[in-house]
């Protein structure tokens, strides 16, 4: 009973982040961040950020519950953030002869989302320092 009371949660948590995921690409379509003439996938770099915040933040701050993690971490931060994206965004801009713009991509997510889940982590332990 407990694995399906934990498949549950990631199941229902891996829906919400899905869906939250798809409003942020919906909002951000008229979102346009030029580099060089070229428009960034803002919206990939913003779920991850977002999503590497919110990680460092839950992962100081909840109980050491295996459904509760399994919703918010497994399961809703899952969803959110997107690395299958993130390469295929890469992978398109080193194809279409931008690998400049392809690097910036690299270093911007991998160095942006680890400072926001160190600084969500960090945030989280100073305001709820007992949480740990």
């Amino acid at each position: 009973m407990k694995d399906a009371a934990l498949i549950g949660a990631v199941a229902l948590g891996g829906a919400v982040g899905a869906v939250l995921r798809y409003l942020v690409y919906a909002g951000t379509r008229r979102v346009h961040t030029i580099v060089g003439g070229v428009e960034l996938p803002i919206a990939t770099l913003a779920v991850n950020v977002v999503g590497s915040l919110a990680f460092g933040v839950l992962i100081a701050t909840l109980p050491e519950r295996p459904v509760l993690r399994g919703l918010l971490l497994v399961g809703l931060l899952g969803a959110f953030t997107t690395f299958s994206t993130f390469a295929f965004d890469t992978f398109a801009m080193f194809r279409d002869g931008r690998p400049g713009l392809a690097i910036l991509n690299i270093v911007a997510n991998n160095l942006i989302c680890v400072l926001f889940a160190w600084a969500g982590f960090r945030a989280a332990l100073a305001l709820a320092p007992a949480a740990t």
